[in-house]
């Protein structure tokens, strides 16, 4: 109403991660919280906290061999499919495609699916998702994720969120590589929402091998050494 009243202080601190991403919770550590009783002038208390992270440089381009002849890192993302998507279009009319977002290729367009219709459960089935990052050093990638988004392409009131999902990559050290099924749950406003399955290939090659692959979206898989491979059936959350 029309009370009139010293503002408060604020009684809480926030912080957030990425769902599920467990790399960026480790990075965060609260190492005190408390309040200050002293402060006399608002009904509230104000608080703070202290935290303890680890930050890393963004897009370090020097860590390549000086003789060029450093394996390259090649990610990628196929068998895509998305299960028990809520729909927000009450006639049902959706058009689910999914994008991927990375840390990984600062300077390459977001990658994304061609958009499935009127489902619930869209499959992507026949495209490749490809990320060849600008830093192949396996223990960069392990402190790295994916952040997917499903998009309902709606062609009136534009691209609606349906849910969003990570996860955290696992790179292989050496020359080994890894292939496996994951399976992530999609988060919508704090609430599961549906699921994303698929699998996920990170592999190592000489520069020759892969010369001239891009990130971006086609049909074609690289191909891995059978006898440097890691299987795991699922990889993720979920």
């Amino acid at each position: 109403g029309g009370t009139r009243r010293v503002p408060s202080w604020c009684d809480r601190v926030l912080r957030s991660k990425l769902y599920d991403n467990i790399v960026d919770q480790r990075r965060v550590e609260t190492l005190h919280y408390d309040s200050c009783r002293t402060v006399v002038t608002s009904d509230h208390k104000p608080v703070y906290a202290v935290f303890k992270t680890t930050a890393r440089r963004q897009h370090i381009f020097n860590l390549a061999s000086k003789d060029g002849n450093e394996l390259k890192s090649v990610i990628q993302l196929f068998d895509l499919r998305a299960i028990g998507l809520k729909s927000t279009d009450p006639e049902g009319n959706l058009r689910p495609y999914l994008q991927v977002l990375s840390n990984l290729t600062p300077n390459t367009p977001q990658l994304r699916t061609s958009s499935d219709s009127n489902t619930l459960n869209p499959v992507w089935e026949h495209e490749v998702l490809t990320i060849v990052p600008e830093i192949p050093d396996p223990k960069y990638l392990s402190s790295e994720c994916l952040y997917f988004i499903v998009y309902d392409d709606d062609v009136w009131s534009g691209a609606e969120v349906l849910g969003q999902g990570v996860l955290n990559i696992e790179c292989p050290s050496g020359s080994k590589s890894l292939c496996a099924g994951f399976n992530i749950p999609l988060y919508d406003e704090g609430g599961i929402e549906g699921y994303l399955k698929g699998s996920i290939s990170i592999s190592r090659h000489k520069p020759e091998d892969v010369q001239g692959l891009r990130s971006g979206v086609g049909t074609t898989k690289v191909p891995i050494d059978p006898g440097f491979v890691t299987r795991r059936s699922i990889y993720g959350s979920g």
